[in-house]
């Protein structure tokens, strides 16, 4: 496939992408793609190549059709080994191991030999944690552990043996698993990088932990605030904030979106036969039902009484 034809077909799948061949004449690649409610998979099967964002940010028309304008990648690589370069950093792609990438910031993949590469792009939107985290995570390798890297790698593994899914409501379920997980995994890294980078093995680093021990407990209080939760710690409200500075987050855009996925998973569970959205958006701290479906459909795009009739048809 020559240059031209490839990068057409990467620019469907992935938006904007400038393409450079080690070898255009021994140039060998595949490139499948699929959409699963709105998530998009893309697989890469390829010898030696780089792909390089334009310097630009992308906008709505030049998104891959059902995306809408700026993505986060989270490439996982199967064999083989892919360099990936986005926010000045740079890491090595083995087998097994992941990356989060923005499309809406300049990036570059290098696959080094023969190898394949999944790409999952989710819409920024439907991520509860902010561009700027994303990009704080961009071009780190991310490891099978014992945390969300364990389950996320599961899921997508699993997700990849699947077939068909396509628009249904399904789709959409499966779509907005990924969406939790990956913005689990964001927060989760998140935190454990502000603790290491300014406060090493130090009080201040466990003090986050306990902190946010504290407000997964108690999620359902709608008395919770950074007020009460820094007199639970004996500490300054002023000081609460400046710890939370460091994850780019404030206490409230940390709080309301652990509300809005205990409230979305209660909603589409088994058992809410007579359960209202009223008293999901009172189970889980929200001051009235009409802030809570607000909140919930900039989060998800669906009403709440939309999201719980569709996991429940599923």
């Amino acid at each position: 496939m020559q240059s031209a034809r490839w990068a057409a077909a990467l620019r469907s799948a992935l938006g904007p992408v400038d393409v450079l061949l080690r070898d255009a004449q021994e140039f060998t690649v595949a490139v499948t793609s699929d959409v699963q409610g709105y998530l998009r998979v893309t697989t890469v099967d390829s010898a030696p190549h780089r792909i390089s964002s334009p310097a630009s940010v992308p906008t709505a028309r030049s998104e891959p059709a059902g995306n809408g304008p700026g993505r986060v990648l989270l490439l996982l690589q199967e064999h083989g080994v892919a360099e990936v370069a986005q926010e000045g950093r740079r890491t090595m792609l083995e087998a097994g191991d992941m990356t989060i990438l923005v499309t809406s910031r300049p990036y570059r993949l290098t696959f080094a030999d023969h190898g394949r590469t999944h790409l999952f792009g989710l819409p920024l939107r439907t991520l509860a944690v902010p561009e700027a985290v994303l990009a704080g995570l961009a071009a780190t390798a991310i490891r099978d552990g014992d945390g969300p890297e364990k389950v996320l790698s599961s899921f997508l593994h699993t997700l990849l043996r699947r077939e068909g899914a396509g628009q249904d409501r399904l789709g959409e379920l499966v779509s907005g698993i990924a969406a939790d997980l990956v913005t689990a995994l964001a927060t989760d890294r998140t935190a454990a990088q502000a603790a290491e980078r300014h406060h090493p093995t130090t009080a201040q680093g466990e003090l986050l932990r306990r902190i946010r021990t504290h407000v997964n407990a108690r999620l359902n209080d709608p008395d919770l605030s950074a007020t009460s939760i820094a007199a639970a710690h004996h500490i300054s409200v002023r000081y609460l904030h400046r710890l939370f500075s460091t994850q780019g987050l404030t206490v409230r855009r940390w709080i309301q979106p652990r509300r809005l996925e205990e409230a979305r998973r209660e909603l589409g569970g088994a058992n809410r036969t007579g359960l209202t959205v009223a008293a999901v958006a009172h189970r889980w701290g929200f001051p009235s039902a009409s802030h809570f479906s607000r909140a919930f459909r900039a989060a998800y795009g669906l009403s709440p009484s939309a999201w719980a009739t569709a996991r429940q048809a599923a």
